[in-house]
């Protein structure tokens, strides 16, 4: 592997997370031991926002009720799931 690409991949690893990545982790790892599963983040549309995703996930899990998808305005249509 090219040398720069090591290098950036080495100070990647090694940067701490920010506040908000610490925030968004901590949330998503309650959200995933509540309902069993991650965020689906490749079918989110560019307008849902790290904020409004936070947001969601904390109303699901107080809820306790997995509407993520429905509360982030996304739909999903069933012939072209994997």
């Amino acid at each position: 592997m090219n040398e720069d690409i090591m290098f950036f991949l080495n100070n990647f690893e090694e940067d701490p997370l920010s506040p908000s990545d610490q925030e968004y982790f901590a949330v998503e790892a309650k959200y995933s031991g509540v309902f069993g599963h991650r965020i689906p983040t490749e079918i989110l549309p560019p307008d849902a926002t790290r904020a409004k995703i936070i947001e969601a996930m904390h109303i699901c899990i107080e809820t306790k009720r997995d509407d993520l998808l429905a509360l982030l305005n996304v739909s999903v249509d069933a012939e072209h799931k994997y």
